[in-house]
């Protein structure tokens, strides 16, 4: 699943003007910018949220019906502030904390989470 999404939807990179030049000139040898560890989670969508410009929305889904655990990571200091509906308002947490950014996917569920910078 996720071979096809690479396929019929390429990577666009977005090339940014130069906000201050800082002296530094290369990337790291490896960056991430968002990581989920399960093989049968898709990400379909990662979003700035519609009523706070510091929120980002992450929305996935679980391909295999199975039931995944989604391990998020990220270099850039995000962190998962916790489930919200399709329409970004937050839904009740479940027992599990957000805080541990470990959550369950029922099979072939979509969720959608909110996501800030720690």
């Amino acid at each position: 699943v996720q071979r096809g999404y690479e396929l019929n939807f390429p990577l666009q990179v977005v090339r940014l003007e130069d906000r201050a030049n800082q002296g530094i000139n290369s990337l790291p040898p490896r960056g991430s910018l968002l990581e989920l560890s399960a093989e049968n989670l898709v990400m379909i969508a990662f979003k700035r949220s519609q009523d706070n410009p510091h929120r980002w929305i992450l929305r996935c889904y679980e391909s295999q019906g199975e039931e995944a655990e989604v391990s998020f990571n990220s270099d850039l200091g995000l962190a998962i502030e916790g489930s919200v509906d399709l329409l970004e308002r937050p839904v009740d947490q479940s027992p599990e904390s957000p805080t541990l950014q470990a959550l369950r996917i029922a099979p072939w569920q979509i969720r959608s989470y909110a996501i800030v910078q720690a």
